[in-house]
């Protein structure tokens, strides 16, 4: 932990910030509606000086008001969390499906029988998708999609080259 702001040259320099592969920028705790776009601003402005500093970090910001969404992924930030808005997701889903929400927090926990991660494909990068199943689909583990940049798709062509993606994958826990 090093005290200081992220808008402080110095206090990104004494936090490795040339080092760093991921930040996670958090939204002020205590704003009221009113202030909700100017934390907004400030974790923006925070996050546009962290890739200044170091262009190949993966930012991680959260924001208050989804309004803002938009202008945190052109600020360059790699992913955006709106604050509130998967609980409101979950909620609503909760109504035409009970019981989802259980099986997604235990996905997202890693407290069940079965893990996320997501698995670099670089050694893939010149092979078909065909080959990713073939190493990957066996018993206890489940494809649940791919990412390339900040897009995540779940269906791929068999024949389709690889390239720069990674892939989410749900398996058992040993």
């Amino acid at each position: 932990y090093v005290k200081g702001s992220c808008l402080d040259d110095e206090s990104l320099k004494n936090a490795g910030i040339a080092n760093c592969d991921t930040v996670i920028i958090l939204a002020g705790r205590n704003a009221s509606d009113e202030e909700y776009a100017e934390v907004d601003a400030r974790t923006i402005l925070m996050g546009m000086n962290i890739k200044k500093k170091n262009p190949d970090v993966y930012a991680i910001a959260e924001i208050l008001d989804s309004d803002n969404e938009i202008h945190a992924v052109n600020a360059g930030i790699d992913e955006v969390i709106v604050k509130g808005k998967l609980s409101s997701m979950l909620i609503s889903n909760s109504i035409i499906s009970p019981g989802v929400t259980k099986v997604l927090k235990n996905l997202i926990s890693g407290s069940g029988d079965n893990e996320l991660s997501e698995v670099d494909l670089k050694k893939y990068e010149e092979k078909t998708f065909s080959a990713v199943y073939k190493e990957f689909e066996i018993p206890g583990n489940f494809i649940l999609g791919f990412r390339k940049g900040g897009t995540v798709v779940t269906q791929v062509a068999m024949d389709q080259v690889v390239g720069k993606h990674s892939m989410i994958l749900l398996k058992r826990k040993a």
